[in-house]
C-alpha cells in the first residue's frame, strides 16, 4: 500500500508528534508498504528536503485565507492560487500512487486534503495529539471551518486519547456520528533496550530525577518548581534535570531562584532524542507535571526505560500510567501532591524498581509501533471505514 503521512514539522524537529511520525512511517515501511511524509513549509511545489531512515520527506506550501499581517493580501492570494495548489497536490498524490492518507496533528492548511477526498478514493484518516485539540476552541472562525471540512471529508477521526475526541466533538458536535477510533503512540522501544553507552552532559548529578517537554505553561514545570521548594522547606532536596525549550525558559529560571530551587534545577535546552533516552537511562525516575495532555508518548518512553512515573491525573495520561503500579499519579496544579510523590519515590528504592520493571513490561506489550502500524493499516484497507 502506499501512504502519505501528513504533519506541520519537519522530522528533523524535537517533538512528541514528530517522534510519532517518524516511527510510525518507519514501521509501516518495515512492513513492506511505501511510505512518503509530507510536511507544511515553502514552496507551490512538493520537493523532496530529506529522508528519515528510507522514508522520503517533502515539503509544500499550503496558504490560508488568514494573516496577522495582511489579511485582504493574503485572502487574495489564497484564491487566486487555489486551483494549482489543488492541481499540484493531486498530481504529488497521482504520481506516487497514494492509497492511503494520514494527517497527523491537523492544522487548518490541511484542509486541501478535505476537498481532494471529495474527488478521490483514496483513505483519509484524521489524527490527533494533543494541542490540536485542546486549542482547537481558541482558533479563529475560518481556522475551525476549515478543519471542520477536513474532518467531515475524512473516512475515520482518531485520537491518542479518549479526552482528545471528546474535546474534539464538543466543537464540532455534528461529527459525533463520524466514524472514530482511539489509537495511541508507541514508544521506539529499539532504543529503550539500546546499549550505546552514557551520552550524558557533564555536570549533571549522579542522582537526578528527569523531566522532559516543551517549556510552555500547559507542561506545569512552574508546579514541579514549587515543589521543590516545598520539599526544601521540609530538609529534602531533589536534584531535577529538564530536557527541553520554549518560551517560558526565563520565566522558570527567574522563579526557581526566587523559590531558592536554582542550583537543583538543570536546564539543558533541546536535546537529540537519543540523548533524552540516556538521560531516562540514567536517571531515578520520571516526572511530568502536566494540566494538559494527549497521550503523552515521553512517558512510554520513561517506562520502557524502566522507570517509574510521576504524572498528573489529566487527560490520557490514566490510560498510559496506571497508579501505584508502573508510577504515581497525582493531582493537577497541585505542588503539595507532587511534592509527597517525588520525596515517596526519592526515599522508597525497591520501590520504585518494582514500579519500574512493570512499567517496562507494560510499555513493551503496549506500546509496540509494529502493533500500533497494524492498526493504523486496518483502519486504512478496511472498505467500510464510513
Amino acid at each position: 500500500m502506499n501512504i502519505l503521512i501528513v504533519s506541520p514539522w519537519d522530522l528533523t524537529y524535537t517533538g512528541g508528534v514528530t517522534s510519532a511520525v517518524g516511527m510510525l512511517a518507519c514501521e509501516l515501511l518495515h512492513k513492506g508498504h511505501s511510505t512518503t511524509v509530507l510536511v507544511t513549509g515553502n514552496g507551490d511545489n512538493p520537493s523532496l528536503i530529506n529522508d528519515r531512515d528510507g522514508v522520503p520527506v517533502y515539503e509544500m506550501c499550503l496558504r490560508l485565507p488568514v494573516s496577522n499581517v495582511n489579511r485582504l493580501r493574503a485572502c487574495a492570494a489564497f484564491f487566486i492560487m487555489l486551483p494549482a495548489t489543488l492541481y499540484r497536490l493531486y498530481r504529488f498524490l497521482s504520481r506516487r500512487s497514494i492509497e492511503g492518507v494520514v494527517i497527523q496533528y491537523p492544522l487548518a492548511p490541511c484542509f486541501y486534503f478535505g476537498i481532494l477526498r471529495r474527488l478521490c478514493s483514496w483513505k483519509l484518516l484524521v489524527v490527533y495529539q494533543g494541542s490540536d485539540a485542546h486549542e482547537l476552541h481558541t482558533w479563529s472562525s475560518v481556522e475551525r471551518r476549515l478543519v471542520h471540512w477536513l474532518l467531515k471529508s475524512s473516512d475515520c477521526i482518531i485520537a491518542v486519547s479518549e479526552s482528545l475526541l471528546k474535546k474534539v466533538f464538543h466543537v464540532f458536535p455534528d461529527l459525533k456520528k463520524k466514524a472514530s477510533c482511539l489509537i495511541p503512540n508507541g514508544a521506539p522501544l529499539r532504543w529503550a533496550d539500546c546499549n550505546r553507552g552514557p551520552s550524558i552532559p557533564q555536570g549533571i548529578p549522579d542522582a537526578y530525577v528527569l523531566s522532559a517537554g516543551r517549556l510552555i505553561h500547559r507542561k506545569g514545570f512552574d508546579i514541579l518548581i514549587d515543589a521543590l521548594k516545598l520539599m526544601r522547606h521540609r530538609g529534602e532536596d531533589l536534584n531535577v534535570v529538564i530536557a527541553g525549550d520554549g518560551p517560558e525558559l526565563s520565566n522558570l529560571l527567574q522563579v526557581a531562584k526566587q523559590a531558592g530551587v536554582h542550583k537543583q534545577l538543570h536546564f539543558l535546552g533541546d536535546q537529540p532524542h537519543e540523548r533524552v533516552f540516556d538521560l531516562m537511562k540514567g536517571c531515578m525516575f520520571f516526572v511530568l507535571p502536566s494540566r494538559a495532555e494527549g497521550l503523552p508518548l515521553v512517558i512510554a518512553e520513561a517506562m520502557a526505560c524502566g522507570k517509574a512515573v510521576i504524572a498528573t491525573d489529566v487527560d490520557g495520561i490514566p490510560d498510559i500510567l496506571h497508579h501505584g503500579r508502573t508510577g504515581l499519579l497525582v493531582r493537577p496544579d497541585d505542588a503539595q501532591s507532587l511534592a509527597d510523590a517525588l520525596a515517596r519515590l526519592r526515599d522508597d528504592v525497591a520501590w520504585r524498581r518494582e514500579l519500574g520493571e512493570t512499567a517496562k513490561k507494560w510499555a513493551m506489550e503496549r506500546f509496540n509501533w509494529s502493533n500500533i502500524a497494524d492498526q493504523y493499516l486496518q483502519r486504512l484497507m478496511c472498505q467500510e471505514v464510513r
